[in-house]
Protein backbone atom coordinates (compact mmCIF):
# COMPACT_ATOMS: atom_id res chain seq x y z
CA UNK A 1 0.00 0.00 0.00
CA UNK A 2 1.11 3.53 -0.69
CA UNK A 3 1.92 5.50 2.44
CA UNK A 4 2.97 8.66 0.59
CA UNK A 5 -0.50 10.22 0.48
CA UNK A 6 -2.90 11.39 3.13
CA UNK A 7 -6.58 11.89 2.50
CA UNK A 8 -6.13 15.66 2.68
CA UNK A 9 -3.64 15.37 -0.18
CA UNK A 10 -6.05 13.45 -2.39
CA UNK A 11 -8.06 16.55 -3.21
CA UNK A 12 -5.13 18.93 -3.78
CA UNK A 13 -2.87 19.42 -6.77
CA UNK A 14 0.87 18.61 -6.77
CA UNK A 15 1.64 22.35 -7.08
CA UNK A 16 -0.48 23.17 -4.02
CA UNK A 17 1.19 20.43 -2.00
CA UNK A 18 4.61 21.70 -3.07
CA UNK A 19 3.81 25.29 -2.10
CA UNK A 20 2.48 24.23 1.32
CA UNK A 21 5.50 22.01 1.95
CA UNK A 22 8.01 24.70 0.99
CA UNK A 23 6.23 27.29 3.13
CA UNK A 24 6.15 24.99 6.18
CA UNK A 25 9.86 24.32 5.73
CA UNK A 26 11.11 27.85 5.01
CA UNK A 27 9.09 30.01 7.42
CA UNK A 28 10.61 28.74 10.71
CA UNK A 29 14.15 28.66 9.30
CA UNK A 30 13.85 32.18 7.90
CA UNK A 31 12.64 33.30 11.32
CA UNK A 32 15.67 31.56 12.82
CA UNK A 33 17.95 33.43 10.37
CA UNK A 34 16.61 36.81 11.49
CA UNK A 35 16.89 35.66 15.10
CA UNK A 36 20.55 34.78 14.52
CA UNK A 37 21.23 38.22 13.06
CA UNK A 38 19.65 39.89 16.10
CA UNK A 39 21.67 37.74 18.52
CA UNK A 40 24.92 38.47 16.68
CA UNK A 41 24.14 42.19 16.59
CA UNK A 42 23.63 42.19 20.36
CA UNK A 43 26.64 39.94 21.12
CA UNK A 44 29.74 40.81 19.03
CA UNK A 45 31.60 37.75 20.38
CA UNK A 46 29.13 35.49 18.58
CA UNK A 47 29.71 36.96 15.12
CA UNK A 48 31.90 34.10 13.89
CA UNK A 49 30.60 31.75 11.21
CA UNK A 50 30.62 28.72 13.54
CA UNK A 51 28.73 30.58 16.28
CA UNK A 52 26.22 31.87 13.75
CA UNK A 53 25.63 28.36 12.39
CA UNK A 54 25.10 26.99 15.90
CA UNK A 55 22.66 29.78 16.81
CA UNK A 56 20.77 29.32 13.54
CA UNK A 57 20.49 25.56 14.07
CA UNK A 58 19.21 25.89 17.65
CA UNK A 59 16.73 28.65 16.81
CA UNK A 60 15.65 26.83 13.65
CA UNK A 61 14.82 23.65 15.52
CA UNK A 62 13.01 25.60 18.22
CA UNK A 63 10.96 27.66 15.75
CA UNK A 64 10.24 24.63 13.57
CA UNK A 65 8.99 22.62 16.57
CA UNK A 66 6.81 25.50 17.76
CA UNK A 67 5.49 26.09 14.22
CA UNK A 68 4.56 22.45 13.66
CA UNK A 69 2.95 22.05 17.08
CA UNK A 70 0.93 25.23 16.51
CA UNK A 71 -0.31 24.01 13.13
CA UNK A 72 -1.19 20.62 14.54
CA UNK A 73 -2.99 22.06 17.57
CA UNK A 74 -5.15 24.20 15.29
CA UNK A 75 -6.22 21.05 13.47
CA UNK A 76 -6.34 18.97 16.64
CA UNK A 77 -3.41 16.80 17.73
CA UNK A 78 -5.13 13.51 18.48
CA UNK A 79 -3.57 10.90 20.80
CA UNK A 80 -0.98 8.70 19.11
CA UNK A 81 -2.97 5.49 19.57
CA UNK A 82 -5.94 7.16 17.85
CA UNK A 83 -3.73 8.35 15.01
CA UNK A 84 -2.32 4.86 14.49
CA UNK A 85 -5.82 3.42 14.13
CA UNK A 86 -6.49 5.72 11.19
CA UNK A 87 -3.15 5.28 9.44
CA UNK A 88 -4.39 2.06 7.84
CA UNK A 89 -7.60 3.80 6.74
CA UNK A 90 -5.55 6.59 5.14
CA UNK A 91 -3.36 4.07 3.33
CA UNK A 92 -6.30 2.06 2.05
CA UNK A 93 -8.12 5.16 0.79
CA UNK A 94 -4.91 6.25 -0.95
CA UNK A 95 -4.45 2.85 -2.55
CA UNK A 96 -8.05 2.57 -3.75
CA UNK A 97 -8.68 6.23 -4.56
CA UNK A 98 -9.07 5.39 -8.27
CA UNK A 99 -12.12 3.29 -7.42
CA UNK A 100 -13.78 6.24 -5.68
CA UNK A 101 -15.37 9.43 -7.03
CA UNK A 102 -13.36 12.63 -6.86
CA UNK A 103 -15.33 13.79 -3.81
CA UNK A 104 -16.75 10.62 -2.27
CA UNK A 105 -19.60 10.68 0.21
CA UNK A 106 -18.23 9.10 3.37
CA UNK A 107 -19.91 7.54 6.38
CA UNK A 108 -18.02 6.57 9.52
CA UNK A 109 -19.87 4.21 11.84
CA UNK A 110 -18.79 4.32 15.49
CA UNK A 111 -17.02 7.60 14.86
CA UNK A 112 -17.43 9.18 18.28
CA UNK A 113 -17.21 12.99 18.30
CA UNK A 114 -13.99 13.18 16.24
CA UNK A 115 -13.67 10.20 13.90
CA UNK A 116 -11.61 10.88 10.79
CA UNK A 117 -11.89 14.57 11.60
CA UNK A 118 -9.06 16.62 10.15
CA UNK A 119 -7.75 13.61 8.24
CA UNK A 120 -10.65 13.87 5.79
CA UNK A 121 -10.54 16.85 3.39
CA UNK A 122 -14.27 17.47 3.16
CA UNK A 123 -17.55 16.92 4.99
CA UNK A 124 -18.52 13.44 6.13
CA UNK A 125 -21.24 11.76 8.16
CA UNK A 126 -20.51 10.21 11.54
CA UNK A 127 -22.94 7.75 13.10
CA UNK A 128 -22.77 6.59 16.72
CA UNK A 129 -25.03 5.61 19.58
CA UNK A 130 -24.08 8.87 21.32
CA UNK A 131 -21.65 11.76 20.96
CA UNK A 132 -19.78 12.85 24.09
CA UNK A 133 -18.46 16.36 23.60
CA UNK A 134 -18.23 18.68 20.58
CA UNK A 135 -17.95 17.00 17.19
CA UNK A 136 -15.47 17.60 14.37
CA UNK A 137 -16.25 20.72 12.38
CA UNK A 138 -16.52 18.76 9.12
CA UNK A 139 -18.68 15.93 10.53
CA UNK A 140 -22.46 15.68 10.40
CA UNK A 141 -23.37 13.72 13.54
CA UNK A 142 -26.22 11.21 13.27
CA UNK A 143 -27.36 9.17 16.26
CA UNK A 144 -28.08 5.58 15.31
CA UNK A 145 -27.33 1.91 15.86
CA UNK A 146 -24.70 0.00 13.91
CA UNK A 147 -27.08 -2.95 13.63
CA UNK A 148 -29.84 -0.79 12.10
CA UNK A 149 -28.25 2.16 10.34
CA UNK A 150 -30.71 5.01 9.62
CA UNK A 151 -29.74 5.32 5.95
CA UNK A 152 -31.19 3.92 2.69
CA UNK A 153 -29.34 1.26 0.70
CA UNK A 154 -26.28 2.49 -1.20
CA UNK A 155 -26.23 5.94 0.41
CA UNK A 156 -22.43 6.35 0.56
CA UNK A 157 -19.45 5.83 -1.74
CA UNK A 158 -17.23 4.91 1.18
CA UNK A 159 -18.12 3.47 4.59
CA UNK A 160 -15.50 3.32 7.35
CA UNK A 161 -15.64 1.72 10.78
CA UNK A 162 -12.66 1.45 13.14
CA UNK A 163 -12.75 -0.42 16.46
CA UNK A 164 -16.53 -0.59 16.62
CA UNK A 165 -17.40 -4.23 15.92
CA UNK A 166 -15.72 -5.63 19.04
CA UNK A 167 -17.96 -3.51 21.28
CA UNK A 168 -21.05 -5.40 20.15
CA UNK A 169 -21.60 -8.23 22.65
CA UNK A 170 -22.67 -11.13 20.40
CA UNK A 171 -21.50 -12.67 17.14
CA UNK A 172 -24.95 -12.24 15.60
CA UNK A 173 -24.91 -8.50 16.34
CA UNK A 174 -21.40 -8.19 14.90
CA UNK A 175 -22.44 -9.98 11.71
CA UNK A 176 -25.55 -7.80 11.49
CA UNK A 177 -23.42 -4.65 11.81
CA UNK A 178 -21.13 -5.77 8.98
CA UNK A 179 -24.15 -6.46 6.78
CA UNK A 180 -25.44 -2.97 7.55
CA UNK A 181 -22.09 -1.41 6.59
CA UNK A 182 -22.22 -3.25 3.27
CA UNK A 183 -25.89 -2.36 2.72
CA UNK A 184 -25.44 1.42 2.93
CA UNK A 185 -22.29 1.35 0.76
CA UNK A 186 -22.39 1.67 -3.01
CA UNK A 187 -18.68 1.04 -3.41
CA UNK A 188 -16.14 0.35 -0.66
CA UNK A 189 -16.27 -0.54 3.03
CA UNK A 190 -13.17 -0.29 5.24
CA UNK A 191 -13.61 -1.96 8.61
CA UNK A 192 -10.99 -2.69 11.26
CA UNK A 193 -11.09 -4.35 14.66
CA UNK A 194 -8.74 -6.16 17.08
CA UNK A 195 -8.95 -9.92 16.82
CA UNK A 196 -7.03 -13.07 17.60
CA UNK A 197 -5.16 -14.47 20.58
CA UNK A 198 -2.32 -11.91 20.37
CA UNK A 199 -4.78 -9.02 20.64
CA UNK A 200 -6.58 -10.68 23.54
CA UNK A 201 -3.27 -11.17 25.35
CA UNK A 202 -2.31 -7.52 24.77
CA UNK A 203 -5.65 -6.37 26.20
CA UNK A 204 -5.21 -8.52 29.32
CA UNK A 205 -1.67 -7.18 29.84
CA UNK A 206 -2.84 -3.58 29.40
CA UNK A 207 -5.61 -4.07 31.97
CA UNK A 208 -3.13 -5.65 34.37
CA UNK A 209 -0.69 -2.75 33.87
CA UNK A 210 -3.47 -0.26 34.63
CA UNK A 211 -4.32 -2.04 37.89
CA UNK A 212 -0.66 -2.20 38.95
CA UNK A 213 -0.39 1.57 38.54
CA UNK A 214 -3.65 2.13 40.40
CA UNK A 215 -5.35 3.41 37.27
CA UNK A 216 -8.93 2.70 36.30
CA UNK A 217 -9.27 0.26 33.42
CA UNK A 218 -10.78 2.21 30.48
CA UNK A 219 -14.40 1.43 29.67
CA UNK A 220 -13.55 0.36 26.12
CA UNK A 221 -11.00 -2.13 27.46
CA UNK A 222 -13.51 -3.48 29.96
CA UNK A 223 -15.85 -4.14 27.04
CA UNK A 224 -13.09 -5.93 25.12
CA UNK A 225 -12.51 -8.23 28.05
CA UNK A 226 -16.19 -8.79 28.79
CA UNK A 227 -17.36 -9.35 25.21
CA UNK A 228 -14.34 -11.16 23.86
CA UNK A 229 -12.77 -10.09 20.58
CA UNK A 230 -14.21 -11.06 17.18
CA UNK A 231 -12.78 -13.89 15.12
CA UNK A 232 -10.54 -12.89 12.22
CA UNK A 233 -12.88 -14.58 9.72
CA UNK A 234 -15.96 -12.62 10.85
CA UNK A 235 -16.35 -10.55 7.63
CA UNK A 236 -16.02 -13.62 5.40
CA UNK A 237 -18.64 -15.50 7.39
CA UNK A 238 -21.06 -12.53 7.54
CA UNK A 239 -20.87 -11.31 3.95
CA UNK A 240 -21.42 -13.22 0.72
CA UNK A 241 -20.91 -12.16 -2.87
CA UNK A 242 -18.40 -9.40 -2.11
CA UNK A 243 -14.64 -9.04 -2.51
CA UNK A 244 -12.77 -8.96 0.84
CA UNK A 245 -9.08 -8.24 1.30
CA UNK A 246 -7.22 -8.35 4.63
CA UNK A 247 -4.56 -5.90 5.80
CA UNK A 248 -2.80 -6.35 9.17
CA UNK A 249 -2.30 -3.33 11.40
CA UNK A 250 0.32 -2.66 14.08
CA UNK A 251 1.70 -5.54 16.09
CA UNK A 252 0.20 -6.48 19.44
CA UNK A 253 3.45 -5.55 21.22
CA UNK A 254 3.73 -2.13 19.58
CA UNK A 255 0.06 -1.46 20.38
CA UNK A 256 0.70 -2.24 24.05
CA UNK A 257 3.80 -0.02 24.04
CA UNK A 258 1.97 2.93 22.51
CA UNK A 259 -0.98 2.60 24.90
CA UNK A 260 1.31 2.83 27.93
CA UNK A 261 3.42 5.77 26.66
CA UNK A 262 0.89 8.35 27.86
CA UNK A 263 1.80 7.35 31.41
CA UNK A 264 5.23 8.96 30.95
CA UNK A 265 5.04 12.77 30.50
CA UNK A 266 8.48 12.90 28.84
CA UNK A 267 7.76 10.10 26.35
CA UNK A 268 4.31 11.49 25.65
CA UNK A 269 5.80 14.92 24.87
CA UNK A 270 8.54 13.42 22.67
CA UNK A 271 5.97 11.44 20.69
CA UNK A 272 3.86 14.58 20.31
CA UNK A 273 6.85 16.29 18.69
CA UNK A 274 7.24 13.40 16.27
CA UNK A 275 3.51 13.49 15.50
CA UNK A 276 3.62 17.21 14.87
CA UNK A 277 6.95 17.55 13.09
CA UNK A 278 7.37 14.29 11.20
CA UNK A 279 3.97 12.68 10.56
CA UNK A 280 5.24 10.97 7.40
CA UNK A 281 8.10 9.39 9.32
CA UNK A 282 5.55 8.08 11.80
CA UNK A 283 3.42 6.70 8.97
CA UNK A 284 6.49 5.06 7.42
CA UNK A 285 7.39 3.37 10.73
CA UNK A 286 3.79 2.23 11.14
CA UNK A 287 3.76 0.92 7.57
CA UNK A 288 6.98 -1.04 8.13
CA UNK A 289 5.76 -2.54 11.41
CA UNK A 290 2.40 -3.46 9.87
CA UNK A 291 3.94 -5.21 6.89
CA UNK A 292 6.49 -7.19 8.90
CA UNK A 293 4.50 -8.31 11.94
CA UNK A 294 3.20 -11.85 12.28
CA UNK A 295 1.20 -10.96 15.37
CA UNK A 296 -1.08 -8.02 14.49
CA UNK A 297 -3.29 -6.45 17.09
CA UNK A 298 -5.86 -5.24 14.58
CA UNK A 299 -6.97 -6.50 11.18
CA UNK A 300 -8.38 -4.21 8.52
CA UNK A 301 -10.68 -5.44 5.77
CA UNK A 302 -11.39 -3.73 2.49
CA UNK A 303 -14.76 -4.86 1.16
CA UNK A 304 -15.89 -4.06 -2.38
CA UNK A 305 -19.67 -4.20 -2.49
CA UNK A 306 -20.06 -3.29 -6.18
Amino acid sequence: MSFLFTTSELSSTPVARLVRGVARLLIPWLAAWFGMLIVQACAPRLQSVSAGAAIWAVLGLAFWTYWELTLRRRRGLRPLHSQLRYFAVIELISEWRRDLPKSPELLEVGSGPIGLGELWPGPFTGCDARFDGPTSSNMKAVVGSATALPFPDGSFDLVVSVDMVEHLPSRSQRERALKELARVSRGIVIVGFPCGSDAEKADRELAQACRKRGLAVPAWLEEHLANGLPKANLPESALRGVVIRRYPSESARSHLWVMTRDWSPFTSFALSLVQAGAPRLLRWIFHLLSRTTRHPYRQFYLIKTK
